[in-house]
């Protein structure tokens, strides 16, 4: 399933984040227990894509947040083009991603409430 950046930010949609949807067990830190990502069918390991697997929310119509593919840290990414996104921001507590925030520029509700949701701290 494609996500696309409207479906991100629908009013009414609400509740925590479940990161085991990204393909990560982040409530243990034995890798070997870690449930393997399963991607859907039109979607992307690289993480410069536009339909990366593990994107989390897209801030504005500029910049999103994804999980990186190792699962160990979150990353704010800037669109470069209509087809690439570059890393910008790197966060493995969520005092640091919120400390790459202000370079976003206006940043959705819903994304927001997404990144509250997330844990202190991003483990694998």
């Amino acid at each position: 399933m494609k996500v696309h950046p409207t479906t991100e930010f629908q009013e009414g949609v609400s509740g925590p984040i479940d990161l085991s949807e990204l393909g990560l067990n982040l409530k243990t830190t034995d890798a070997s227990v870690a449930r393997p990502p399963r991607l859907a069918k039109g979607t992307s390991k690289s993480e410069s894509s536009p339909d990366y697997f593990r994107t989390i929310a897209y801030l504005n119509s500029d910049w999103r947040l994804i999980l990186c593919k190792t699962g160990i840290q979150w990353i704010l990414q800037r669109r470069k083009g209509l087809s690439k996104w570059e890393g910008y921001w790197f966060a493995r507590t969520k005092e640091g991603l919120l400390g790459g925030l202000g370079r976003c520029g206006e940043t959705h509700e819903a994304a927001l409430r997404r990144i509250h949701e997330l844990p202190e701290r991003c483990e694998h």
